[in-house]
């Protein structure tokens, strides 16, 4: 009679300990995935910047050799004569360029050189732009506030 007992404890299925455990196992399991996930999405934003902003240095450069000038070093001037690689960022109709985080920035040619502008730029990603390029003549560090987006400038020469 005593072994029957023990038997039907033992087939009772599992308890709220058990349940309790594989809960906080599981909780624990999708914080961190949600944590490495939000990490490696932000690195890849500004690594796709650090990209733009080198395609953009080869397209002036192309465009200075054949040309001689920067002032009409618009996108859509570069883009005619090959020297844009594709669309490196989306064009909303002008010089007015789509960041990686969705904001807006401004492409503008000069006689000597042309200022990229990003705005709203994450203020983590604004300073890992600003240490990337700190010993860059050509950047002009960024204004990166703690509370929101920052601003990154760089002028290509």
């Amino acid at each position: 009679m005593l072994r029957q007992l023990a038997r039907k404890r033992q087939q009772r299925g599992i308890g709220l300990l058990e349940l309790m455990l594989s809960l906080a196992i599981i909780a624990i399991l999708l914080v961190m995935a949600t944590r490495y996930f939000l990490v490696a999405s932000s690195n890849e934003k500004i690594n796709s910047t650090i990209s733009t902003i080198g395609g953009m240095q080869g397209a002036v450069t192309c465009w200075r050799n054949s040309r001689g000038t920067l002032d009409q070093a618009t996108m859509s001037n570069m883009d005619s004569i090959g020297c844009l690689p594709g669309q490196l960022w989306p064009a909303g109709g002008g010089e007015n360029v789509v960041n990686p985080w969705g904001a807006p920035g401004t492409w503008a040619p000069a006689p000597s050189e042309v200022t990229l502008t990003l705005g709203n730029v994450p203020a983590k990603a604004c300073k890992n732009l600003n240490m990337k390029y700190e010993n860059d003549p050509n950047y002009d560090a960024g204004t990166c506030n703690d509370t929101g987006g920052g601003s990154v400038i760089y002028k290509i020469k």
